[in-house]
């Protein structure tokens, strides 16, 4: 490593420890440790969406690279994040957590009206209609 790079860990070190945000975000005053991060942030307010599906008849774009990265998985089928428990594999890591609970037996969804518990969020949304009378 570079004196540099050492330099700049250390400075992000010291912001991890101290809460220094010194990046603002000129639409919310949310605060960054990085400037990289503000960035991405500001995508959020602008509606930009940079990065765009080179797949010949796809329009998606989105605002993070990540997003295209998973999303091109659509395209060639591919599933890189196998469930370690049984034959599913997902496209996101978050599908696969949200999925890793089923496994489990945790019900982390709660219901504030009857506190019945749901593994996954949709059961619990739909769940919550039922309350409402919308469903």
């Amino acid at each position: 490593m570079t004196s540099f790079s050492l330099y700049l860990t250390f400075i992000l070190t010291v912001r991890i420890h101290t809460g220094e945000r010194p990046y603002i975000c000129n639409f919310c005053s949310q605060g960054f440790s990085q400037s990289v991060h503000l960035k991405r942030h500001i995508l959020t307010h602008t509606g930009e969406k940079p990065h765009v599906c080179p797949e010949q008849g796809c329009t998606a774009a989105f605002a993070r690279r990540e997003d295209l990265k998973h999303h091109a998985y659509s395209h060639s089928g591919e599933r890189p994040y196998p469930c370690t428990i049984c034959n599913a594999s997902f496209t996101q890591p978050k599908a696969l957590r949200l999925h890793t609970i089923t496994h489990t037996g945790a019900h982390p969804f709660h219901c504030d009206e009857c506190d019945l518990g749901f593994k996954t969020a949709a059961d619990f949304k739909q769940h919550t209609l039922r309350h409402s009378g919308t469903y």
